[in-house]
């Protein structure tokens, strides 16, 4: 059993306890004040959530167009590199085929005069075999003999030039036939 003094004690501690809970209670809210913070608070959230959410949808259509603006401006440079580059090659070709062309006009002409050299040095030749037959004396036969080293000489230089016409036609020829052309 309780002595008088310790309940007098008990009832000082319960008097402390009541006064520290009545100064607390003014300041804490009521079950209604609650509420209406939740609900504000809920109100706030939902409405960040829709912002938020409209805000990336915006975000996906304006990247949407912007992907599809790319896409399209891409294929059309795309197209028009496609254009230009098979014009380009077109041009290419023509111009390989002219070009091929002059070459071979220009060999026919080269091959036409060396056959003209030819057939003169051929006729000297043949006029300077019957002089030499028909020579009566060792004199004019040193003086024709002279003149057919003349012609041999020519004949050597004739010769040299075809050589390298058909050199320079044969390396044309190889480079035309190495890009396809020929």
């Amino acid at each position: 059993m309780m002595t008088p003094a310790d309940m007098e004690r008990v009832l000082e501690s319960l008097d402390r306890r009541l006064t520290a809970i009545e100064q607390k209670l003014p300041t804490l809210a009521t079950a209604g004040q609650v509420q209406a913070l939740a609900v504000a608070t809920g109100e706030q959230l939902t409405s960040m959530a829709r912002a938020t959410a409209e805000r990336f949808e915006a975000m996906g259509r304006d990247t949407a167009e912007r992907f599809e603006a790319m896409r399209r401006d891409t294929g059309e440079r795309f197209d028009a590199m496609g254009r230009d580059t098979a014009e380009r090659f077109h041009a290419m070709r023509l111009d390989t085929a002219t070009q091929l062309e002059d070459v071979k006009q220009f060999a026919r002409v080269l091959n036409e005069q060396t056959n003209d050299r030819i057939r003169l040095v051929a006729e000297g030749l043949e006029h300077l075999t019957r002089r030499v037959d028909d020579l009566p004396t060792r004199h004019e036969f040193r003086a024709l003999s002279a003149r057919v080293d003349d012609l041999s000489i020519a004949v050597a230089g004739i010769a040299g030039e075809l050589s390298n016409v058909g050199q320079g036609v044969t390396m044309l020829t190889t480079r035309l036939e190495q890009r396809g052309v020929i």
